[in-house]
């Protein structure tokens, strides 16, 4: 598989050392070919393989280093749910067919899903695409 490329906006960083810091730890990952963090524009350059690692870990490794990633929530109207288990499958749809997705939450009784996510990574079509995608 071809090699893949995100941008993640950080949050948290108050020196270049910071950057220098994230850059070292996302490295560490195996998968991982190239990490660039830009102190000014507050953004991380990933470039990896996805057969060895998502960007999820990328995300938790950010995470565990001190830092945060800038990130954005939405909720979206989920219409054909018929049971609590419907929910739980729109919610595993979102977390494993779209990346960048940081949690998901699904109210079977008020037919929406809440999203949080990271908005360089992916966006509403995805996330509409994958609850499509699993039936709903």
């Amino acid at each position: 598989m071809a090699e893949k490329n995100v941008t993640i906006p950080l949050t948290g960083m108050t020196c270049a050392s910071c950057a220098v810091n994230i850059e070292r730890a996302v490295r560490k990952l195996p998968g991982v070919n190239e990490a660039r963090v830009n102190f000014a524009s507050e953004q991380a350059s990933v470039s990896f393989d996805p057969e060895k690692v998502q960007v999820e870990a990328v995300l938790e490794k950010i995470k565990d280093a001190g830092y945060s990633v800038a990130r954005a929530s939405v909720d979206i109207p989920v219409t054909g749910m018929t049971c609590a288990n419907c929910a739980m499958a729109v919610e595993r749809a979102l977390k494993k067919k779209v990346p960048g997705i940081i949690s998901a939450s699904v109210n079977f009784a008020s037919e929406r899903a809440r999203v949080e996510y990271v908005p360089t990574i992916t966006g509403l079509d995805e996330m509409i695409a994958a609850i499509e995608g699993a039936g709903y």
